[in-house]
């Protein structure tokens, strides 16, 4: 892109100029706040819509300076094209056909290049260089790497690593060798002993499988046979307990009271009749028309009066005879209630004799019971030993060629990160084969700051600090140069140094025709001074103008 003219009318600090972009570089000369910078902003918002005062359309009343409307009119030529077009802008044009480069932006305000954070940086950086270096990068991993072991590629991916970022690739690389030498360190270095696990040398885990199926056998016998002469002691307990207890049954029954010689059992069956009269007589529906009651015994019909004599001799005979009556009747319940539990008690101890036998169980029992108990547990334990000392061989057998496989991964970070490191043939590889920012070595050396430094992570260091931490002038001497390399290798061609306060007598000459080397096609330069440039002679290369109020006037 090159510039040729340029028309601003009510635009920020200008009220009307016409500038033509005829030589490589322009200069801009006047105090401060006359309105040098409104150039570069006004090419800025012909070529975006959008400058510093400017970033939304809500802004666009900051940058009228009158009542009467606003306009930027820019002629560009585009390429190899001669012939200019005219780009026009006004408020209401203000994002229309803009164009929407973001590198566009710090080729025009190199300072805010310098000021965004680094990762935005190195995305402005991969835009410009054809997309981060991808086919370079890939090329000279292949050639000095080549296929990375799939187990350390798997854990790579698995960080979230991209493969084509070199310093962050050898960082995981570094990583992952330091987890394999950790992996390596806690592997077991010494082969498992039988006498670690309290087992002889000559230990056979055979004789004491044997040995514990031959105990578990007798002791399943042993254990039957003093659980069966257990039951047969509890038996002869019940038996005990059962016949002291008929005793004391025994012992509890009652004496029947004998009737009186004038009483029979059949006369005991009177009661009932006793009491029917008695019911009879109260009972008034049982009376006939002619007063007389059904009697109960001879089943007639009998005077009241009959029936009174009958009841009173009655009730006379059974007062006489109710206390012998009344024990003999509960003397009988409780001999009943007796006979029952005898002949529950009875039965349970024929049933107890029933099941009592003798049990052939050797003196000792019990002891040799447990004897045999321990010996079987003591040679399960030795089993067990030997079961882990077989589980610990293995793992040390498999240690081993555990160590040799971990062995050849830390030999494969090794050379992986041999590859990769500052000054190996990958970043070698890279840097050969990739497109490089061109930045003004001259312009540094003239400024004292030939350790001035990028990557493409977007770090930017001078002297091995960080740019953030640099002072103000160093940090624009910084964005200037950058700026003018992303204005070359992006193909804009534009650049605009404002602001630049070091342009001194000793170094003024030298700084423009460093200026006048680059490969730009303008240069918009803005210097405070209050140097009369008007008897100086001006190069070839190089348009002067003054700005002052507002005014632009060319020194001719």
């Amino acid at each position: 892109m090159k510039l040729k003219k340029l028309r601003i009318h009510n635009f920020v600090g200008i009220d009307n100029a016409e500038i033509s972009f005829d030589k490589p570089i322009s200069l801009f000369v006047g105090r401060n706040n006359q309105g040098k910078s409104t150039v570069p902003d006004a090419v800025e918002f012909a070529l975006t819509g959008r400058c510093r005062a400017m970033q939304f359309n809500k802004d666009a009343p900051h940058i009228m300076r009158g009542p009467d409307g606003m306009l930027t009119e820019l002629d560009v030529c585009d390429g190899g094209i001669a012939e200019p077009r005219t780009i026009r802008r006004t408020k209401s044009s203000i994002g229309i056909n803009t164009d929407t480069r973001e590198v566009l932006r710090y080729c025009l305000n190199p300072t805010q290049f310098i000021a965004l954070p680094a990762k935005q940086r190195a995305k402005v950086l991969a835009e410009v260089l054809g997309g981060g270096m991808d086919d370079v990068t890939k090329a000279a991993i292949a050639e000095h790497i080549g296929d990375i072991d799939e187990a350390i590629l798997s854990e790579i991916k698995g960080a979230g690593v991209n493969v084509l970022n070199i310093d962050a690739l050898r960082a995981a690389v570094v990583e992952i060798r330091q987890s394999y030498k950790r992996l390596e360190k806690d592997l077991p270095d010494k082969a498992p002993l039988l006498a670690d696990y309290d087992l002889a040398k000559d230990y056979n885990v055979t004789a004491d499988q044997q040995a514990v199926n031959t105990l578990t056998e007798r002791i399943s016998k042993g254990a039957d046979m003093l659980a069966e002469a257990k039951a047969m002691l509890q038996t002869k307990a019940d038996i005990l307990t059962l016949q002291k207890e008929l005793k004391r049954i025994e012992h509890q029954y009652d004496t029947v009271p004998k009737l009186p010689s004038n009483v029979s059992e059949e006369k005991l069956n009177i009661t009932p009749v006793y009491l029917s009269i008695q019911e009879t007589m109260l009972d008034k529906g049982r009376k006939g028309e002619d007063g007389k009651c059904l009697c109960p015994i001879c089943h007639t019909y009998t005077s009241i009066p009959a029936l009174e004599e009958i009841y009173t001799e009655l009730r006379d005979w059974m007062q006489k005879y109710q206390d012998i009556l009344s024990s003999r009747e509960i003397a009988i319940v409780d001999n009943n209630a007796l006979d029952q539990q005898k002949a529950i008690k009875t039965k349970l101890l024929d049933e107890a004799k029933g099941r009592l036998k003798e049990v052939d169980m050797p003196k000792g029992g019990e002891d040799l019971l447990g004897q045999l108990q321990a010996e079987r547990d003591a040679a399960q334990a030795r089993i067990a030993n030997f079961r882990r000392f077989e589980i610990d061989t293995q793992t040390f057998q498999a240690a081993g060629q555990r160590r040799m496989a971990l062995h050849a991964l830390i030999t494969e970070c090794n050379r992986i990160d041999e590859a990769l490191k500052d000054g190996g043939p990958v970043k070698s590889a890279i840097a050969a084969g990739g497109r490089q920012l061109p930045i003004n070595k001259s312009l540094l050396k003239l400024w004292g700051m030939e350790e001035l430094s990028w990557s493409d992570n977007g770090e930017i260091t001078l002297r091995n600090i960080p740019i953030e931490y640099a002072s103000d002038s160093e940090r624009y001497r910084a964005g200037c140069v950058m700026g003018m390399a992303l204005a070359e290798v992006s193909g804009i061609g534009i650049v605009a140094l404002d602001g630049f306060d070091i342009l001194d007598s000793g170094n003024a000459n030298a700084f423009i025709d460093t200026l006048a080397q680059c490969k730009l096609a303008n240069v918009l330069l803005c210097v405070s001074t209050d140097k009369d440039y008007s008897q100086v002679e001006l190069p070839d290369w190089l348009s002067a103008f003054y700005v002052e109020a507002g005014k632009i006037t060319e020194i001719s």
